[in-house]
């Protein structure tokens, strides 16, 4: 460690480090982690998490602006304009987990198993496309798709999926309002 010292121009620095000051939305009990995770990169909507400790520093070069990824099997993004492709996303994905069959709200059974699976191969790849660079993956396919219940309330799923990630640009002209 070292000491946190403030700039004249509100900068903090530790050991030479350059941070910078952000807000938190909930409180650090005592006796709570020194470090909260704030944020999911993966599920509904891209994006990506940051770092932050009790005192409301960021720790540098972990925290990016979130990105929003479209999905789409479509060759465009109406109202996008194509600025780059950015390459191809072919992934492949298996996964096996215990089911159960529980009365009331929630995921659970086979219809939960295979929304879970979905939601989040979904994640996995817009997570790719921003790792990439983009913000969109266009002529997204599902190639395979096998869910299945085995024996003992097992639930296996495997599911292939391509498309081409680009980043698009929207223009404002483009997007008329109601």
């Amino acid at each position: 460690g070292g000491d946190v010292v403030q700039d004249s121009s509100g900068r903090f620095s530790v050991s030479g480090r350059s941070m910078r000051r952000v807000t938190t939305n909930t409180e650090m009990a005592v006796g709570s982690p020194a470090v909260e995770r704030k944020g999911s990169p993966a599920i509904g909507g891209g994006g990506a998490a940051s770092l932050h400790g009790p005192s409301g520093l960021a720790f540098p070069s972990v925290g990016v602006d979130p990105v929003f990824v479209e999905i789409t099997p479509l060759y465009y993004i109406p109202g996008g304009k194509v600025e780059k492709f950015l390459g191809r996303l072919s992934l492949h994905f298996v996964k096996e987990a215990a089911m159960t069959y529980e009365m009331g709200a929630g995921l659970n059974g086979m219809g939960g198993f295979s929304h879970t699976f979905l939601v989040e191969m979904q994640g996995v790849c817009r997570a790719h496309a921003v790792a990439l660079g983009g913000n969109a993956i266009i002529g997204f396919t599902v190639d395979q798709i096998v869910v299945n219940e085995g024996m003992k309330n097992q639930g296996y799923g495997l599911i292939s999926v391509s498309g081409d990630v680009m980043k698009v640009g929207y223009e404002k002209n483009n997007i008329k309002e109601g």
